[in-house]
């Protein structure tokens, strides 16, 4: 017998929401092991001193944005680096994307996107910190690559009855990737973006190989992308 669970709240400060967000969940590790810890404090701390003017104001802005950028490349690096065996769980996928959604409000409501989500009442056989860093970096994408006012939808599919597996998909209207990239853009350091890193697919299709899991990518310019996850067991 499988227990269910729902995502474990934390870190709901704003620090801890953005590293959550920007890749320093720990899949290299058990969740029952230490914390990582970065670099970047004193960077970050030294970014709380009271501000008193417009351009402090901004510079402060500047200061968290880049080290949240340096967070992010260097919690992909060492998450890619060190993958560990997923420890498979029953998930409540419906409460695991709308908290993954928490997580990035501020990103999606400054881009003012549109937002939705369909699962359904799915629970899925998976490692809930893997699944969680899959679904937060294919959001991130299609934020990066969309103009404000686009749409994002999170959906998941299952599969003919008698269904045992499903299929979970993001899809964006975004400015879509280059046909010659296209099959690419899944290796590691490869990027469309000027401010990529190239490492945000390439972990998202390594976790899922570690479930069994299949990638799909699917783009077209201007258009927008769909990236599908198949292969997604349910829960017994």
């Amino acid at each position: 017998m499988v227990a269910h669970r729902t995502p474990a709240r934390q870190g709901k400060g704003p620090t801890g929401i953005r590293r959550r967000a920007l890749g320093v969940l720990s899949p290299s590790s058990s969740r029952r092991g230490r914390k990582r810890k970065t670099p970047l404090k004193p960077q970050r701390a030294g970014s709380r001193r009271p501000c008193h003017t417009a351009a402090q104001s901004a510079r402060r802005a500047q200061i968290l944005d880049q080290a949240d950028r340096a967070a992010s490349r260097l919690g992909d690096f060492l998450t890619y680096a060190r993958l560990r065996d997923p420890e498979l769980e029953a998930v409540e996928l419906g409460p695991l994307l709308r908290y993954a959604s928490e997580i990035l409000a501020p990103d999606l409501e400054a881009s003012a996107m549109r937002f939705t989500i369909e699962t359904g009442d799915a629970v899925v056989l998976a490692d809930e910190e893997m699944l969680l860093q899959i679904v937060l970096n294919l959001m991130l994408n299609s934020v990066a690559a969309s103009e404000r006012g686009g749409s994002l939808d999170l959906r998941f599919e299952r599969s003919p009855e008698p269904a045992t597996s499903g299929r979970l998909s993001v899809t964006d209207t975004g400015a879509g990737i280059p046909e010659d990239l296209l099959e690419r853009v899944r290796k590691p350091y490869v990027t469309g973006r000027a401010d990529g890193h190239g490492l945000g697919l390439a972990l998202v299709e390594r976790l899922a190989e570690l479930h069994g899991w299949q990638l799909h990518i699917s783009s077209r310019v201007g258009e927008g992308t769909r990236v599908e996850i198949g292969g997604v067991a349910l829960a017994p």
